[in-house]
């Protein structure tokens, strides 16, 4: 965690008073209503240690550093998942950060080579720690089918790389080029 959002120093967990809001069903002369009971319980809390301060509650803290820091939990105890599906990976995540998520995620796919992360994403400094491989280009043409194609299959990719990185190359170009070669029938 420390290495995607260094602030972090240590993760923990507290009791805590915590609200639970349950739907509940009377019926009265026949007629079924439902109204809302909020129940104060004890729980746990997820509680961070930062460089700028100790025992931070989690509803404090970024979206970004709580979204990585749930998904280091998935990858990292057991039973690990064989695929992940994940939207927009980078979300309210710094730049820097975001290369690190990947190169974490390059190592736990290394320890565990069963497992499948597929994701999508906008962003080009995600895209400049992958291979123009591992880059799956979709095009939403009107047809209502969505044709995908690999990076590394645009027709300009060889002189490409030779002076753009994989999210500059992604960047530069529009989807159109997915469609080439297709049939329109």
């Amino acid at each position: 965690m420390q290495r995607i959002v260094p602030p972090v120093r240590k993760i923990g967990i507290r009791r805590a008073k915590v609200k639970v809001n349950r739907q509940r069903l009377i019926e009265v002369d026949g007629k079924a209503i439902s109204y809302d009971e909020t129940q104060e319980m004890v729980g746990q809390e997820v509680i961070l240690d930062m460089n700028t301060g100790d025992r931070i509650p989690a509803h404090a803290i970024s979206e970004g550093t709580m979204l990585a820091l749930g998904l280091l939990t998935v990858f990292m105890n057991p039973p690990q998942p064989n695929l992940v599906l994940l939207d927009d990976v980078e979300q309210e995540l710094h730049p820097k950060a975001q290369r690190e998520l990947i190169a974490v995620f390059q190592e736990i796919i290394l320890s565990n080579p069963n497992l499948q992360i597929i994701f999508s994403t906008h962003s080009p400094y995600i895209f400049d720690e992958l291979t123009p491989a591992q880059v799956h280009v979709f095009n939403n043409p009107k047809s209502g089918f969505t044709p995908v194609k690999r990076l590394d299959e645009h027709p300009d990719i060889e002189w490409a790389q030779q002076t753009l990185t994989t999210g500059e190359i992604w960047d530069a170009e529009e989807e159109d080029w997915v469609l080439e070669g297709e049939n329109h029938d």
